[in-house]
């Protein structure tokens, strides 16, 4: 297989819209109420995957750094579960935007439950195509979420330009940060293609882009170690679904789920970076 085969796979946003649109109670079902990965402090910490993304969750508050009544983008909000948890720790209102209307509909569903619904709002919205009044949040949080984007440069762009100046974006993406083998290559463009990510862009690249959106890198660590563990819940929970009688998920995409994840944890990929910029 050569390089530009492997590398061919880009999503459009109706692939990405419907695949959470339809994977729902696969999420659900093997990772519960929160989309992205987890965070574990060492390879000795053996926190539930629950309680590693909710660790993660915080790690991204915290760096936004803001004061109750602010007002905060959620930037690929998924279920819902980190705006909430944001609008609690924080007491901002929070603003969720997804592709998905079904996501959309169980993030609704949850801040009602929550007893947030005039706190945190969900809108299905395009980060590429938003049009926001020009500076009108204090702060931006991307989980995971700008790599189902094909055009970063365009949604920092759009992320500066409704973001107050000397506020602050906090984002997870996955990047390279090494050129990677040809075996790294067809492990990474495997998961691509189960997860409807675009492709990953250099670490370079990525400062650049949002150094030229105007949006300047405070902070940014390579945080994989601490994401790995990740993929080794994922693969128990994905053999105590095979190994159930009374599974609804669709054996095929199990197989093809166990087979991905396992050698990105054989390959530790991919890179996550944690990364910290402010509006200039």
């Amino acid at each position: 297989m050569t390089e530009g085969s492997i590398a061919s796979f880009v999503p459009t946003k109706d692939d990405i819209a419907a695949f959470y649109d339809n994977s729902i109670p696969l999420i659900n079902q093997l990772v519960g109420n929160n989309v992205h990965v987890g965070y574990w402090t060492s390879s000795e910490d053996r926190s539930s995957l629950q309680k590693a993304t909710d660790r993660m969750t915080d790690i991204v508050i915290e760096r936004l750094a803001v004061k109750p009544g602010a007002r905060v983008l959620d930037v690929g909000c998924g279920l819902g579960a980190p705006a909430i948890r944001l609008a609690k720790a924080a007491g901002v209102h929070v603003v969720g935007i997804a592709t998905s209307p079904k996501l959309i509909d169980e993030a609704r569903e949850a801040a009602q439950q929550a007893g947030l619904a005039d706190q945190v709002t969900f809108e299905v919205v395009d980060a590429e195509e938003m049009d926001y009044p020009d500076e009108s949040f204090d702060a931006v949080m991307a989980i995971e979420s700008l790599v189902h984007m094909n055009d970063r440069p365009r949604a920092f762009g759009r992320i500066a330009r409704v973001l107050r100046p000397g506020g602050r974006l906090v984002l997870t993406d996955r990047v390279e940060i090494a050129t990677p083998t040809e075996q790294q290559r067809e492990v990474v463009e495997a998961y691509r293609r189960l997860s409807m990510n675009s492709p990953f862009l250099k670490l370079d690249e990525y400062i650049r882009f949002l150094i030229e959106a105007r949006l300047l890198p405070v902070e940014y660590r390579d945080i994989t170690p601490e994401t790995m563990a990740h993929q080794l819940h994922l693969l128990e929970a994905i053999e105590q679904e095979t190994a159930g009688s009374a599974t609804s998920l669709d054996p095929a995409v199990l197989s093809a789920g166990k087979s991905v994840f396992t050698g990105l944890f054989e390959a530790r990929l991919p890179t996550n970076m944690l990364i910290v910029a402010e509006r200039g």
